[in-house]
């Protein structure tokens, strides 16, 4: 599915709802990802785009980006120059998407305008799902832990179904010695993906009934920013990302 099919498909399943919650009529925001298919990028995941204090709406239509170029052009070290301080010039290997393509900044207020809304959800989340499936990344940074279950994480809704199994030095003896630092492997757990959850409760089985492209692909539960120091020097910094990188790419595919 390629950027323009994955708009028009957001547009068409919104058009029936978009009056029915005042966040839908602010518009959509999407990433444009065509230019890393078939080269098995790192994927930048969120839950959602922002919708700052005095920013236009654009009912039925959807506002278009590179994340290489938004890192790029962002030279007062805004959301998207941070991208560039914390991972270097990885920024260039890296697609990215949200879960949800629906602009709002404050995530409770996002969920509780879906909570009578499934369908949609289940639709949007799936329109992603085909997407991420068709970049097949070979590691997913996964930055917005209250949306981790999304991904199947939590076993009893499932979402995505996706199935991990724990990255640990018992089992892969040469991870990234940047990576027992301050306990990271607890603080930002990182998992390899084995496959759908058999779980009958799971989204998109009809597309996906048994395989998966991201079937042995990385995926790490991280933050982009802490507040307090202590927990600000434990985030990684762009050469060790360059180390996991060039360790996730040195793995067997599956």
């Amino acid at each position: 599915m390629d950027y323009n099919e994955m708009n028009k498909r957001i547009l068409d399943c919104t058009n029936e709802y978009l009056y029915a919650a005042s966040i839908l009529i602010r518009g959509f925001v999407t990433c444009n990802n065509d230019s890393l298919k078939g080269r098995r990028p790192i994927l930048l995941t969120g839950i959602n785009p922002s919708f700052p204090i005095g920013a236009d709406a654009h009912p039925g239509k959807v506002e278009p980006f590179i994340i290489a170029d938004a890192v790029k052009n962002d030279k007062a070290n805004g959301h998207w120059g941070k991208k560039r301080r914390q991972f270097g010039d990885l920024y260039k290997e890296m697609a990215y998407l949200d879960l949800f393509p629906i602009r709002e900044t404050d995530q409770p207020i996002f969920e509780k305008a879906f909570r009578s809304m499934l369908e949609l959800r289940s639709r949007l989340l799936s329109i992603t799902q085909e997407s991420i499936e068709d970049l097949a990344p070979r590691l997913i940074i996964h930055a917005n832990r209250a949306s981790l279950y999304y991904w199947g994480l939590v076993k009893e809704n499932p979402w995505m179904g996706y199935e991990f199994e724990p990255v640990t030095a018992d089992k892969y003896g040469d991870l990234p010695e940047c990576m027992s630092k301050y306990d990271r492997t607890t603080r930002f757990p990182f998992y390899r993906i084995t496959g759908f959850s058999k779980s009958p409760l799971r989204i998109n089985k009809e597309n996906y009934p048994e395989q998966t492209s991201l079937e042995g692909s990385f995926f790490m539960e991280y933050v982009m920013e802490y507040r307090e120091r202590d927990d600000i020097k434990t985030l990684y910094e762009p050469e060790e990302w360059e180390k996991i990188w060039s360790w996730v790419k040195s793995q067997p595919s599956k």
